[in-house]
């Protein structure tokens, strides 16, 4: 399964992009995808500098290949789920409702995704679960301090910040004091924001705010239904939140719950999403259903149905995508290819430009843009496309459905825009990829 969860997951280059780019070209912008802010990251320019020197910290010793990437995701991943596992202790949960939300919350796919992609939840979710220990350990501020850091990553950190600053509200004597301590690990975080982004908050300001892409609560709509698989998540969620409502006053927990409200609004209400962010609610909302079938043991069969169906999708994305994904040697082939041209032609390997899927960008991640981002849409995408010195191409989609982020691009439909001639074509994989060269 490891690396089959979706075997060309386009936003593991995507985000290496940025983080390679940051230190290594020196550009902080999306020059591989094109999504500009608010639309999307941009790069590091307003977000994302450490979680991009994590990455360059260790992909710079190891290789920017796809395995020691999602290894670092992985290993932020499991981290985080003993950092839950040591706070619900604290909290008094029994070691045996512990053992279970934390398995199920491993296999859940926001969490699992985490740690199957370079994604920058990796870093926020880990500071959230640690802000989290350190608060119910009773450093409210330090707590709130660290869990404000994950803003820098992403701004959609916030709502994980609200989720543990929520937990430390419902369950503190004196709420005035904390909310000091909030306002003030936020004018901290704020001020390590400035110290990273100096130029960030005037471009901030100066940024049209774009138009809502979806309406108020599409990031449910879109996990829970429009991913079918989904379905019986939502039921087994339902359910047992029912269930625990039902006790009224006598509630176990009431902070994990209002914890779940804060960040399910937080999360319905920013005008783009991604369902990656569910990651920062499922916690919270799992643990609540969980406390409502520990007192109905008549339906506790629900959530081992819940583990039982994850492992069976998770079974069959593994077998679907069992001769799917690239190996070292595929990367090597494909980057020596693009050497090689460069050689022949006689183009500078460090200014050549490369327009190709987004899934080989490990091949020459200098000067690489992604061709399934960029065919249709932005000013920047219709620019990158012309702008091509080698172009990397398949003739047709890889593979089908929700899974079919690969060869969207066709070389067909390349050379009805782009004066291309053939250099060469090579297997990678199961599949057989183009070479082409842009005749100015």
């Amino acid at each position: 399964m490891f690396q089959r969860y979706r075997a060309y997951e386009i936003d593991t280059p995507w985000f290496l992009s940025y983080s390679w780019n940051y230190k290594h070209s020196g550009v902080q912008t999306d020059e591989f995808g094109g999504a500009h802010f608010p639309q999307g990251m941009d790069g590091t320019r307003l977000f994302g500098k450490v979680p991009a020197d994590l990455q360059n910290l260790l992909l710079d010793r190891t290789g920017w290949m796809p395995f020691p990437a999602t290894m670092l995701s992985t290993v932020f991943t499991v981290a985080s789920l003993a950092l839950w596992w040591f706070a619900l202790r604290k909290m008094g949960l029994s070691p045996r409702l512990i053992g279970i939300f934390i398995l199920l919350l491993g296999l859940t796919e926001p969490v699992l995704a985490m740690a199957e992609k370079p994604r920058y939840e990796f870093w926020t979710f880990f500071l959230a679960s640690l802000g989290l220990l350190i608060g119910i350990s009773g450093f409210e501020f330090a707590a709130l301090a660290v869990s404000f850091v994950a803003v820098e990553a992403e701004p959609m950190a916030l709502a994980a910040v609200l989720g543990v600053a929520t937990v430390l509200f419902v369950r503190s004597p004196s709420r005035p004091r904390l909310l000091a301590k909030f306002v003030a690990a936020a004018l901290c975080g704020a001020a390590l924001y400035v110290a990273m982004h100096p130029h960030a908050l005037h471009e901030l300001l100066h940024t049209p705010p774009g138009r809502r892409e979806f309406p108020i609560g599409t990031i449910f709509l879109e996990h829970f239904w429009e991913r079918k698989r989904h379905l019986v998540d939502l039921v087994v969620l339902a359910v047992g939140v029912a269930l625990y409502l039902r006790r009224g006053r006598a509630i176990p927990y009431p902070e994990i719950a209002w914890a779940a409200i804060v960040v399910m609004v937080a999360l319905a209400l920013p005008p783009h999403m991604h369902v990656s962010y569910m990651v920062f609610l499922m916690p919270f909302l799992l643990l609540t259903a969980l406390l409502g079938y520990e007192h109905s043991r008549h339906l506790a069969w629900l959530p081992a149905l819940l583990g039982v169906a994850l492992l069976a999708g998770y079974g069959y994305l593994a077998w679907k995508n069992r001769n799917e994904g690239y190996t070292v040697s595929d990367i090597q082939r494909v980057s020596a290819a693009l050497h090689e041209a460069e050689s022949r032609f006689h183009y500078d390997k460090d200014k050549s430009r490369i327009v190709g899927d987004a899934s080989l960008w490990y091949a020459h991640p200098n000067n690489y843009f992604a061709s399934n981002t960029t065919i249709h849409s932005t000013p920047m995408g219709v620019r990158s496309l012309q702008m091509g010195d080698f172009y990397l191409c398949y003739p047709g989609k890889l593979q089908e459905g929700t899974l079919s982020v690969v060869g969207i691009a066709t070389c067909s439909m390349l050379q009805q825009n782009i004066p291309l001639t053939l250099v060469q074509s090579m297997q990678v994989g199961n599949h057989t990829l183009y070479l082409y060269r842009h005749v100015h």
